[in-house]
């Protein structure tokens, strides 16, 4: 797929001001697309033609609104495989992840966000006595939800007493993972999203070297022809102070940091500017919920990685506002508005 694609202004398409970009597949280094670039003028045009459309947007039916979702999910489901190609071109994510956790995830949220929940929640009533302004009465009230408008790197704690088993353990898995073109079934990483990205990564294993990190795997380019690719990377005996640790590094590196206690576990673990997700691994499992309720985090995996579609996600500090999936991420797009008559 490699036509020029246009803009969608106020319901039409347009051809973009500033002409296009060069999209290239990380894979295999070649153009698959060419996206558009718009101009201010048009950025504008785009956020004046969704503000025009939310008052009649808003006032549709609840019903109406969740169809348009559905038909959206049908449009997806029903082109899953070339949309997922295009993901994978585009991104380096294997066809797996292209196909389940990009498309098929899209799907999966349209449908769930084309359920009708309802917009008001009735109150208890309240009796208030009386008083300088009034006679006793009984009020009612709703809470009414309105629309709002428009709107990896890994770090891994292990105790003292299991460090060196974890590390031996990690390095192992680390250097069986099949680094490869992510179009074959047996891939488990792709590459990287571009040559520069490539390069930070790189420099980041270089700069944990000098601070005085061991590197047990990794840590060179695979044997591509072509393509960004990053081996799988461990480093080992990092403390809290380095920056491999400290920042994020968004790509296949795990840097493992010792702990002697819990106290010393869980300090480290919120001695960050990020808290997107944590994850306990523990033989006690009332230990691991205890520790999990103490850290700074949006979320929690005790023993999985899994993840609950209904719980909500997002991050504490510096890893975003807001919540996404469930009933939480309707929150982001609606204000609350206080509705109170006398019973």
């Amino acid at each position: 797929m490699t036509q020029r694609q246009r803009l969608f202004v106020g319901g039409a398409w347009v051809e973009p001001d500033d002409g296009h970009y060069e999209v290239v597949d990380p894979a295999t280094e070649q153009t698959v697309g060419w996206a558009p670039e718009a101009s201010r003028k048009q950025v504008h045009a785009a956020a004046a033609a969704a503000r025009d459309a939310f008052g009649p947007w808003s006032r549709k039916a609840p019903e109406e609104r969740a169809a348009v979702l559905a038909r959206a999910a049908d449009v997806m489901q029903r082109n899953l495989v070339p949309y997922a190609d295009l993901a994978r071109a585009e991104s380096g994510a294997t066809t797996g992840t292209a196909r389940g956790m990009q498309v098929g995830v899209a799907v999966a949220r349209f449908r769930r966000y084309a359920r009708v929940e309802p917009a008001e929640r009735p109150l208890p009533p309240q009796i208030n006595e009386a008083g300088p302004f009034g006679g006793a009465a009984v009020l009612g009230a709703l809470a009414v939800r309105q629309p709002v408008g428009v709107v990896t790197c890994i770090t891994s704690y292990p105790q003292r007493g299991v460090y060196d088993r974890l590390v031996s353990r990690l390095s192992g898995y680390a250097r069986h993972l099949t680094v490869g073109d992510p179009r074959e079934r047996a891939t488990v990483v792709g590459p990287v999203i571009a040559s520069a990205h490539r390069d930070r990564v790189e420099s980041y294993v270089r700069l944990g070297r000098k601070e005085g990190a061991r590197l047990v795997a990794g840590g060179e380019r695979p044997p591509c022809e072509r393509g960004f690719y990053v081996a799988p990377t461990l480093l080992a005996d990092c403390t809290p102070d380095m920056r491999v640790v400290r920042e994020e590094i968004f790509g296949p590196v795990v840097v493992v940091v010792p702990f002697d206690d819990e106290e010393e576990g869980v300090a480290l673990a919120n001695d960050s500017d990020y808290g997107l997700i944590d994850y306990v691994w523990s033989g006690d499992v009332a230990r691991a919920f205890r520790v999990a309720r103490r850290l700074r985090v949006g979320g929690v995996g005790v023993n999985t990685v899994g993840r609950n579609m209904e719980a909500p996600f997002g991050g504490f500090k510096r890893s975003g506002v807001g919540r996404d999936v469930g009933s939480y991420a309707l929150h982001a797009y609606s204000e609350l508005q206080a509705i109170v008559w006398p019973g």
